[in-house]
């Protein structure tokens, strides 16, 4: 009894990449130091700020209340309401993002 084994596939066979399993780390709110899972440089992160849930969510509710336009604009102005993004400064790919209140 012989033993079959895989063979080869022929000259000039596509083969597509298997899928990698990408580890991103926990992120914060400031600036990481952390390898980039894309272009694998040490790196620190770059942050950016983005609008949350809950800026949306208080301006709707001040704009319902409130009878001033002008101060239902005051949650976009708390960076403590913001979701913090994290970006590789060298590739620009995303690392994740940190929210702060869900």
């Amino acid at each position: 009894m012989s033993q079959q084994y895989p063979q080869a596939p022929p000259p000039g066979f596509y083969q597509p990449p298997r899928d990698r399993i990408i580890i991103i780390p926990s992120v914060g709110d400031t600036p990481q130091r952390m390898t980039c899972p894309n272009c694998h440089n040490e790196i620190v992160s770059v942050v950016s700020t983005e609008y949350s849930l809950v800026q949306h969510a208080a301006f709707f509710i001040m704009c319902i209340t409130a009878a001033c336009l002008l101060c239902s604009c005051i949650p976009y102005c708390m960076d403590s309401l913001s979701n913090v993004r994290h970006e590789c400064p060298v590739c620009h790919s995303y690392l994740g993002t940190y929210k702060r209140m869900t």
